[in-house]
């Protein structure tokens, strides 16, 4: 069933145009949720697993590969811009994060995720990507969810950054 439910987002993932079109309808078809809007704790549980597991998964292919964390995969185009599977993902869960399907906090647990697997290198994409983000993530409802988690991840980042100067 796992296997089946990390298919469903690979495919999810691949689908082109805006997260609002297909993203609500994914986890509906992963999860099954109680609620057809908005997870349960448990439920959310699950789907942060999942999407957790998926993430390590595309890393994974992306470090085996040689390609950048950012840009690996399939290409998508949405006529807006181009984007690999890993950005493709957060979009996706960002969305979801941000219209409260999920719990606040899953996309700053990702990003944690995220950077924690990558190189110094792609960590610079990564926080190109937040910082492209910014607007969404800065909002209260959704930052007051993840502070601390952004606060833990930077500061791990300059505790790698000091090794590599050193």
């Amino acid at each position: 069933m796992f296997d089946m439910s990390l298919e469903a987002f690979k495919r999810a993932i691949l689908q082109t145009g805006t997260p609002e079109r297909f993203a609500l309808q994914a986890v509906q078809e992963v999860i099954k949720p109680q609620k057809p809007t908005k997870l349960a704790q448990d439920e959310n549980q699950l789907l942060e697993n999942m999407l957790r597991a998926l993430l390590q998964e595309l890393v994974s292919s992306a470090v085996l590969s040689g390609e950048q964390t950012m840009q690996y995969g399939h290409l998508i185009d949405d006529k807006e811009s181009t984007q690999g599977e890993i950005p493709r993902l957060l979009d996706i869960v960002l969305y979801l994060c941000e219209k409260e399907h999920v719990e606040g906090g899953m996309i700053f647990q990702l990003l944690e995720d995220l950077t924690e697997m990558s190189t110094m290198r792609d960590c610079r994409d990564i926080f190109a990507y937040i910082e492209s983000k910014q607007d969404i993530l800065g909002k209260q409802e959704l930052f007051a969810r993840g502070k601390l988690v952004m606060l833990r991840t930077c500061n791990q980042l300059l505790r790698r950054l000091s090794k590599v100067v050193n």
